[in-house]
């Protein structure tokens, strides 16, 4: 059995999904109002080079 699925009907679902996604972004967004953008963008490269080494570290025992 196959599943037809109208040109309209993906328009609608690709629609809703990005609504869903741009309504969790201003949720976020939100958390974050009264933090200064200085202080969201230390925290993010922090976590982002916290999670390089790990990712470097994990490759690093399984290659051995």
């Amino acid at each position: 059995m196959t599943a037809t699925v109208s040109r309209r009907e993906r328009l609608n679902r690709t629609d809703a999904d990005r609504r869903e996604r741009f309504e969790i972004l201003d949720r976020i967004g939100a958390a974050f109002k009264d933090v200064p953008v200085e202080e969201i963008e230390r925290e993010v490269n922090r976590a982002y080079a916290e999670v390089k080494r790990e990712n470097l570290a994990r490759r690093a025992a399984n290659s051995s």
